[in-house]
């Protein structure tokens, strides 16, 4: 049934009016949240990324692990789990000082490995992203990492559970064979 032609032209118009309003909305400026021109302290009894001592003594009880400063002057740890060897990267620093997340990072060699491997084996896996860098004489240099941000602070059970999380994600790396394919 066909509605009257003032009904549906009243229709159209309330269509109308609500998309332009729709579309004049879409164009108002997001207002922002401001940002505190200083980060908020971390409470006591947490860890952050501003002391990399805390991040070692707890790798430490994974394996070796030791702590220093990289080319750009940021903390780095250098540790050890099994036979793997890995850093952990901190990021989001302020003059070597100051940083916020935490990378942590393992290469090794493997045979080759196609992309549809890394793919599937990143897919199966909700902690650590697998990333093949470049072709070697053997295969191919692969990499696996897992961010964590530290910004607030986490208490230390939360962090030995994000060490937890990478012993399982290191050794899952170091079991990975290499896949046929290019």
């Amino acid at each position: 049934m066909s509605r009257p032609a003032p009904a549906r032209r009243a229709i159209q118009a309330c269509v109308l009016a609500t998309f332009i309003a729709v579309l004049a909305a879409c164009a108002l400026p997001v207002a922002e949240t401001p940002r505190p021109e200083a980060p908020v302290p971390t409470p006591a009894n947490l860890i952050d990324a501003t002391d990399p001592q805390p991040i070692s003594d707890i790798a430490w009880r994974y394996g070796e692990a030791a702590w220093g400063k990289d080319s750009l002057r940021d903390p780095i740890i250098r540790a050890k789990m099994g036979e793997i060897d890995y850093e952990i990267e901190f990021y989001g620093c302020k003059e070597g000082r100051d940083c916020q997340d935490l990378r942590f990072v393992a290469r090794r060699e493997i045979g080759k490995i196609a992309p549809k491997a890394v793919a599937e084996w990143n897919a199966g896996r909700r902690f650590g992203k697998l990333r093949r860098l470049d072709k070697t004489d053997l295969g191919h240099r692969i990499e696996v990492e897992m961010n964590v941000t530290l910004a607030g602070g986490v208490t230390r059970q939360n962090l030995d559970i994000v060490f937890d999380w990478w012993r399982v994600v290191v050794d899952d790396f170091a079991s990975l064979e290499g896949v046929s394919g290019s």
